[in-house]
């Protein structure tokens, strides 16, 4: 169950660097 809850924040993060490598963040 830990799986589960530990894979939407750790998957967001995860596009969140994604996307400030690339030079474009959402934030």
């Amino acid at each position: 169950m830990a799986d589960h809850e530990f894979k939407p924040p750790r998957r967001l993060a995860y596009e969140r660097l994604a996307d400030a490598a690339r030079g474009g963040p959402t934030n």
